[in-house]
């Protein structure tokens, strides 16, 4: 009798894995529709699915390359280590998402609502976010490099240790985030606004924050090498400790006692 039950259990425990690798575009809906709506590792690679729901799904390590989803729902999904390269996301629904660990590369988010999605250690190498929303999101340890997010909003969230060498935040609304120990090399945040950004330890070589508002911001050891600020507004930021130099333009303000000499932050 032992002998036939465990021989019963190890044919039920093949059954099963057998069933939840067999997600695909064929049917998903049985697994989104379980209890657990378990579609860890599904493959939906290529497939077009315009407005579809898949709220709270476990999409854990699911294939979404290349695939269409706009307008879809996605909100509280789980999808941690999914690979999503050159997914269509535009105007989907992300709030409170885990994408953290996942394939972004670009990937297009244009008018995504990502609010409070967890994106850490996440690859969003040359991905479209312009008029994104990002709010209260964390993005640590995020690679953004090449990303465009112009017009994109991330009021509130962390992109500390991320690499955004060469991404496109014109225009953005990063109020109050932290983006410290963080490469901004080359990126483009003119017309912006800062207000009470951290940038404590970042390197902002050859960042353009001309025209943008920088109130209020932390720079404590940030490196500010070749930075273009004409027309910036800097009153009431912290740049003790900060280590510029080259610096191009001129502000439109800067904190109490500072001024600009010979491309450099000096203090009275």
């Amino acid at each position: 009798m032992p002998i036939k039950i465990n021989k019963l259990l190890i044919l039920c425990i093949l059954l099963t894995s057998s069933v939840y690798s067999n997600c695909n575009k064929d049917n998903w809906k049985e697994y989104y529709n379980s209890n657990d709506r378990n579609m860890k590792d599904c493959n939906l690679s290529g497939v077009k699915f315009r407005s579809e729901i898949f709220q709270g799904a476990n999409l854990e390590g699911a294939n979404l390359s290349n695939a269409d989803f706009k307008w879809a729902n996605f909100s509280e999904a789980n999808l941690k280590n999914a690979n999503l390269i050159a997914v269509d996301l535009r105007e989907t629904n992300l709030k409170r998402a885990d994408f953290s660990g996942a394939n972004l590369e670009s990937a297009d988010l244009k008018g995504a609502n990502l609010e409070k999605a967890k994106l850490s250690n996440s690859n969003l190498y040359f991905a479209f976010l312009t008029n994104a929303k990002i709010n209260m999101a964390q993005l640590e340890s995020v690679d953004l490099r090449g990303a465009d997010l112009t017009d994109a909003q991330l009021i509130s969230s962390n992109l500390s240790r991320s690499n955004l060498s060469g991404a496109n935040f014109h225009n953005a609304n990063l109020n109050s985030s932290i983006i410290n120990d963080s490469n901004l090399t080359g990126a483009n945040f003119s017309s912006s606004n800062l207000t009470g950004v951290d940038f404590t330890g970042s390197n902002l070589d050859g960042v353009d924050l001309m025209y943008s508002i920088v109130l209020g911001a932390k720079f404590f050891e940030a490196k500010l090498y070749h930075v273009w600020i004409t027309n910036s507004e800097f009153y009431g930021s912290d740049l003790k400790g900060s280590i510029s130099m080259g610096l191009i333009g001129d502000p439109r303000s800067l904190p109490k006692g500072w001024y600009v000499e010979n491309g450099i932050f000096k203090r009275h």
